[in-house]
């Protein structure tokens, strides 16, 4: 089993409602972003599993006698088995690859309402990540071996998740809480006053009075010598259990509210907002730019924050700038935030593609961030992929894929029978296509994906870069067993940096021919011989939200490292 693995469990404190599942999505992005493959372990969402118990006393009068202890354990296992069907759900609405295990995975010994898990499937594992880079696990529930539906006992999320991580030697194990990290006394209800563990012993754990962890998954814990950090949604702070000394540290009083200015409020800027006003903790809005007033005024955003003053909103008091207008008309909005020394997130293609160089100069002399995952492939972590492969110092010598999700719709409806116009018209209806086309179709869009792909890859502009699209596919005699793909290719050979954009037949055997609808994907091929491959959704409105909102948390995480 690979280690470059996480184990991340959510209870019911974190899912409280069906909403709470893209904090879910979001949290566990920022580790696919950096190279991981996660296990997600969830609990029953609010107080399912409480709902469900009680179903019991109204079969007949509340002291009834029964032995149901099979059913009962059927009956509970429900509410995880539903939570983890919705949150996979939720991951594959962000365009994540996202796989829900069985929860037979998980053997377990006789025991039917408190059992111990034994075994785990690590071969079903090992097969679910392959084409996928979330597994989602329903806690609490395990099979034993007359195949009977087993619970792991109150609180058994943490042991479903303690014991994946131990059986698959994973990089680390998460339990989120909705207190963060643990609190030493949980008598002081000011929170201003409560200290907290940053790191705790197995014994201090169990002493404590309220039950953090389940006491049986913190046995298992300390029989097989295993750290669990302890953590909250999108916080810095964590208490790392198992280590041989205790200690804690007093919260500070106050929480730094970062000002953020959004430019643009269309599908994706919208998404944008919903997502950080979920955090007002930590994010204030201070303004929101949009073109046209009246189209907005009904969101219920204050007259105050929502204006069409671009200049005047630039002059405000903010500390990171969202832009997601588009355009070349952006590139003013963005380097005039640069040079205010404030950061920037943007989505913006063109203007990255066209003035990298000049935008990262700028960002680099007053020392603020510059950030543009949202720019290319969506929700696919490529730059941060590459960034971690230099990181490394492997050489990359080409990048290639289909950077394009609305063609390779297209190219699906072509090879299903449908002529082109009226499958860029089907694409149009369903969203993937905009009213003018020509962007995606004649290849221009990917050619500036793979124009900033180059910039991370080789840290040097293109020397040749040859673009078309897919207006003449209706020449290609295709080959048998062959599909069309619009595949964007970027090669190093002896220094200089060529690019291509154009329709290729893919045999259908190839692994890319698998890519359907708006799915994008993305090769990385390195000096070495090895190659890393890359799938998800290239575009739409939860994917882009994704990767501009992790690039959000990543210039706050990076700003305060620095």
């Amino acid at each position: 089993m690979d280690r470059n693995i996480v184990v991340l469990k959510f209870g019911h404190s974190i899912l409280k409602k069906e909403g709470d599942i893209a904090h879910v999505v979001a949290e566990t992005y920022l580790y696919l972003r950096q190279g991981y493959k996660v296990i997600v372990v969830v609990s029953a969402i609010g107080n399912s599993t409480n709902h469900l118990s009680t179903l019991t006393q109204n079969i007949f009068a509340s002291d009834a006698e029964y032995e149901s202890d099979c059913e009962l354990a059927t009956l509970l296992a429900t509410g995880e088995i539903a939570s983890s069907s919705l949150v996979t759900i939720g991951f594959k609405q962000a365009g994540i690859m996202a796989f829900n295990l069985d929860y037979a995975s998980i053997k377990t010994d006789r025991n039917i309402l408190d059992a111990l898990p034994l075994e785990l499937e690590l071969s079903a594992i090992n097969s679910a990540f392959t084409g996928h880079d979330v597994l989602v696990l329903p806690g609490f529930i395990g099979v034993n071996e007359i195949g009977q539906t087993t619970l792991l006992g109150r609180g058994g999320s943490d042991l479903s998740a303690i014991f994946v991580a131990n059986k698959i030697q994973a990089s680390k194990c998460v339990l989120y809480k909705d207190s963060g990290s643990i609190i030493k006394d949980t008598n002081i209800e000011e929170e201003q006053q409560q200290e907290y563990y940053t790191q705790i012993s197995y014994a201090d754990c169990l002493n404590i009075a309220y039950p953090v962890v389940q006491h049986k998954a913190l046995a298992y814990a300390e029989a097989n010598k295993q750290y669990i950090y302890v953590k909250g949604i999108h916080k810095e702070e964590q208490t790392i259990i198992g280590t041989d000394v205790s200690k804690s540290y007093k919260k500070e009083r106050f929480r730094y509210r970062h000002k953020i200015l959004l430019l643009g409020l269309g599908t994706v800027g919208f998404g944008v907002l919903q997502q950080l006003t979920k955090q007002p903790e930590l994010f204030e809005i201070v303004g929101i730019g949009v073109q046209y007033l009246a189209k907005h005024q009904n969101h219920g955003i204050s007259s105050g924050i929502l204006s069409d003053n671009i200049a005047e909103l630039l002059a405000r008091d903010y500390d990171i700038l969202i832009e997601l207008v588009g355009g070349n008309i952006a590139l003013n909005f963005i380097s005039k935030a640069l040079q205010q020394k404030r950061h920037v997130v943007t989505a913006n293609k063109l203007v990255i593609a066209g003035a990298h160089k000049e935008l990262q100069q700028l960002a680099v002399k007053n020392h603020v961030i510059l950030k543009y995952s949202a720019a290319v492939a969506g929700v696919i972590p490529i730059l941060e992929t590459i960034a971690k492969l230099k990181q490394q110092q492997v050489v990359i010598n080409e990048v290639s894929g289909i950077l394009n999700g609305c063609c390779n719709f297209i190219l699906g409806l072509v090879r299903s029978g449908i002529a082109l116009d009226q499958a860029i018209i089907i694409a149009q209806q369903q969203g993937y296509a905009e009213a003018d086309p020509s962007l995606d179709i004649d290849g221009i869009d990917a050619g500036h994906k793979i124009t900033i792909i180059a910039f991370e890859a080789f840290g040097c502009e293109i020397d040749e870069l040859v673009v078309t699209g897919i207006t003449e596919i209706a020449k290609l005699n295709v080959r048998s067993n062959h599909c069309l793909k619009l595949i964007a290719t970027v090669k190093c050979v002896d220094d200089i940096v060529t690019a291509t954009v154009k329709v290729q037949q893919i045999s259908n055997d190839d692994p890319i021919a698998q890519v359907n609808g708006a799915n994008n994907c993305v090769i990385i091929k390195t000096v070495d011989g090895k190659i890393t491959k890359l799938y998800g959704k290239g575009a739409g409105r939860w994917p882009t939200t994704l990767s501009v909102y992790a690039d959000i948390l990543d210039v706050i995480r990076n700003n305060k490292d620095a």
